[in-house]
C-alpha cells in the first residue's frame, strides 16, 4: 500500500532511500507496528517500486556532494506534516 499511495514516478525527482526509510518507519510507529531495518525495508520495498513503478534503486546518485541511494524518478507524495 505504501507503494501505490505514498509514490509516485515522475521526471526530475530523487527520492533518497534514507527519507523513504524514515518516513516508513514514521508510519509504522503512528500505528503501533514494529520497526524495521533499513536493510529489511530495502529489501522488501525494491521490488515493489520495481513491479509498480517500473524505477529501480541506484547506488550512484548524488545529493549535497556526497553519494547516496535512492531512486531516480520517483518522489513521494505526502510528509509526515501533510
Amino acid at each position: 500500500m505504501f507503494v501505490e499511495v505514498m509514490l509516485s514516478a515522475e521526471p526530475g525527482q530523487m527520492l533518497k532511500l534514507q527519507e523513504a526509510h524514515t518516513f516508513f518507519r514514521e508510519l509504522l510507529k503512528q500505528k503501533n507496528l514494529p520497526d524495521l531495518t533499513k536493510a529489511y525495508f530495502k529489501s522488501y520495498i525494491d521490488p515493489l517500486i520495481r513491479q509498480n513503478l517500473n524505477v529501480a534503486l541506484r547506488n550512484d546518485l548524488c545529493a549535497d556532494g556526497k553519494s547516496i541511494r535512492g531512486w531516480k524518478g520517483l518522489r513521494l507524495l505526502r510528509t509526515m506534516s501533510g
